[in-house]
């Protein structure tokens, strides 16, 4: 059961996942500085900024009500911009408290988009979604100056490494899942962007800043279940919001390995993290956005991590195309329709993956029909014997008895089958990712030196591309060893 609240973006990514119990954002590296895709959980020491922007954003959170925390704005030589502990944090305090009266939602603040930039009833914004609300209200007082510019001002101007942002010639370099995303990003903006105009003044902000906002919706809120503790502002109940805005909290960097608590504390009227690591003065303080793979975070946030931490702990490389060209040279296309038709009624036809150190299961349960049927075929030709239904279904049920109910009824021709058909679908796959990481050199030469964004953007698809590659040839050993 999840925590009473979880910090992620909108779900825009499509591939099935474990659920998340929380997510939270990761503030994108300074332009200025070097960038890396490792984190070390050792915690490299960083530089205080101290500039004018932090200087009004931090005077601001004081007068809005924040309670001091032992926090700083800094930058560290492996994440860009984060915050830096300015004191031994213990495990078992609190890393941060946000007042619910700072956090930002589609209800809870007033002077979010006052009822005179309507341009139907006074009650149309509540027909936008609460992630088009939110977008618009960002989009709004980036132009203007208001009481809520030193928070704007605080924002990264830009969002270039999300799955929406990557150049069309990149994502052919990409696993499809992250061109779906993009599509589908990109999509959603324009119907929430359409809606907007719909129920405004036309002039009430562009295309650009909406765009803008949305983004830094989609990967800094904090998501608010339903039904949970109460507050003075109804955060977390069944008919309050359902996502905030969280000043501060949206600079905090994530690490796969952080340990923490999220929660609503009704004592206090305020959303908390109590972090489960220790933090010595001056290195960077994280939490976990989630049990997420790389493809994921970049698609949502805009990074990847490198390290076997991801690579053997969260990422997993979808075959279902490499499934899909296997060369069932010896099996007609009857027999195969027969045979997906079994999968899709057993629920094992598609949605195929790997994951460092596991076997896949579903992967070669689906197999070992596929397997079943070129050897049948294989025997009948050599027979010169025809097949019927009965044939079909009789091998369905041998194969459900042997995969579902751990009897072993295929024969070594048949396994010996499975496991060929294994090593050309993680050699597919093998070629499909090497040519990528081709395509993203290709890319990169294209790209001038100076072009700090495109240089990001392509080391954190190469993270992602690598680490499967990585994946996939550790099942390649494993399918070449002998049993």
């Amino acid at each position: 059961m999840r925590p009473p609240f979880r910090l992620c973006p909108s779900p825009a990514h499509s591939r099935p996942r474990p659920p998340a119990p929380i997510d939270l954002h990761r503030r994108l590296p300074s332009r200025s500085r070097q960038f890396s895709t490792n984190r070390d959980m050792t915690r490299s020491p960083g530089r205080v900024i101290v500039d004018s922007g932090w200087k009004d954003f931090r005077g601001w959170l004081r007068r809005s009500g924040l309670p001091r925390c032992s926090l700083t704005l800094a930058a560290f030589p492996e994440t860009g911009r984060g915050l830096m502990a300015t004191k031994n944090i213990e495990a078992g305090e609190t890393l941060i408290e946000i007042p619910d009266g700072l956090l930002i939602t589609s209800e809870t603040q007033s002077p979010l988009l006052p009822a005179i930039l309507f341009s139907v009833e006074s009650q149309s914004h509540k027909r936008l979604s609460e992630h088009a609300h939110l977008a618009l209200f960002l989009a709004v007082h980036r132009r203007a100056a208001t009481v809520w510019s030193p928070y704007i001002n605080s924002l990264p101007q830009a969002f270039p490494t999300v799955a929406g942002n990557l150049p069309d010639e990149l994502l052919q370099f990409l696993p499809s899942s992250i061109g779906e995303a993009s599509r589908r990003q990109r999509q959603l903006i324009r119907l929430d962007f359409q809606r907007v105009q719909s129920l405004t003044k036309s002039d009430i902000c562009n295309f650009d800043d909406f765009r803008w906002g949305w983004y830094a919706v989609n990967t800094r809120t904090i998501s608010l279940e339903a039904n949970k503790v109460p507050t003075k502002n109804s955060l977390g109940t069944k008919k309050g919001p359902t996502m905030a805005l969280a000043p501060l909290l949206d600079m905090l960097n994530h690490h796969p390995s952080a340990s923490m608590t999220a929660f609503l504390d009704s004592s206090t009227c305020s959303f908390k993290i109590t972090t489960k690591d220790k933090y010595s003065r001056g290195t960077e303080c994280f939490i976990s956005y989630g049990p997420h793979d790389n493809a994921f975070l970049l698609c949502e946030y805009g990074f990847a991590i490198e390290g076997d931490e991801m690579t053997k702990g969260f990422d997993f490389v979808s075959v279902d195309e490499d499934v899909a060209a296997l060369e069932f040279i010896r099996v007609d296309e009857s027999v195969l329709t027969f045979v997906k038709k079994a999968l899709q009624a057993a629920g094992f036809f598609g949605n195929y993956t790997i994951k460092y150190g596991q076997e896949p299961f579903r992967l070669l349960t689906a197999l070992r029909l596929f397997a079943c049927a070129a050897v049948s075929a294989h025997r009948r030709n050599v027979q010169r014997s025809s097949s019927s239904k009965h044939d079909y279904r009789a091998m369905v049920e041998r194969w459900k008895a042997s995969v579902l109910r751990n009897q072993v009824l295929l024969d070594a021709e048949e396994e010996g089958e499975v496991q060929r058909m294994c090593r050309e679908v993680f050699q597919r796959a093998r070629v499909r990712f090497l040519g990528y990481l081709k395509g993203l050199e290709q890319w990169k030469t294209g790209c001038s030196s100076s072009d700090m964004d495109a240089q990001r953007t392509f080391l954190f698809a190469s993270t992602v591309c690598r680490s499967s590659l990585t994946i996939i040839e550790s099942h390649q050993c494993a399918a070449s060893t002998p049993v």
